[in-house]
């Protein structure tokens, strides 16, 4: 049950990221914020959109975590990420509980970490566009916003290959 909990709340997770992301690219081209934030005022607002706002948010996280697993992996340190895969072969015949589960943790941590990088691009995107309009030099607020975000983005992939090269370390050291 945990372990179901865990991937719906990181799907969710990733979802959101790219829905904030979403709302920072779209309210800095059209300035919809106002309009929203009235609407959402009303008691009935709340319990209408609450659970269709939770759906949408997992299938964003299902897609973009799978977009992520398709692009992430080509991107950095190719060598750990096979010999990761090919430890699939080897947890399945060592026929240990302990370290298919722990494959299993480590698997759904990379994926959710390679499509949180892919809602931190268009976050840091967002908040750049959200700056420039800002007055009296503040525009320097959404430049920090989107650094910060982009370092986010590039630490996000390398955390996931590092877990996946312990994983394998580990795997080499209950072999031997």
């Amino acid at each position: 049950m945990k372990k179901v909990i865990e991937e719906f709340t990181g799907t969710i997770g990733v979802g959101c990221l790219v829905s904030l992301g979403l709302f920072f690219l779209t309210d800095s081209q059209f300035r919809y914020w106002n309009d929203i934030e009235q609407l959402m005022g009303t008691n009935s607002w709340g319990v209408l959109v609450s659970i269709p706002i939770l759906i949408v948010n997992y299938i964003l996280g299902l897609v973009i975590i799978e977009l992520g697993e398709l692009i992430i992996p080509k991107l950095i340190r190719k060598k750990d990420q096979l010999e990761f895969q090919e430890n699939f072969k080897k947890v399945a015949r060592l026929n240990n509980e302990l370290i298919t589960s722990r494959y299993n943790e480590v698997y759904q941590n990379k994926r959710i970490l390679n499509g949180s990088s892919i809602g931190f691009i268009l976050i840091s995107m967002g908040v750049f566009l959200e700056g420039i309009d800002f007055s009296d030099g503040l525009h320097t607020i959404g430049i920090i916003g989107m650094a910060g975000s982009l370092i986010v983005t590039g630490i996000c992939p390398f955390i996931g290959v590092r877990i996946q090269a312990k994983f394998n370390q580990s795997i080499e050291n209950y072999e031997t």
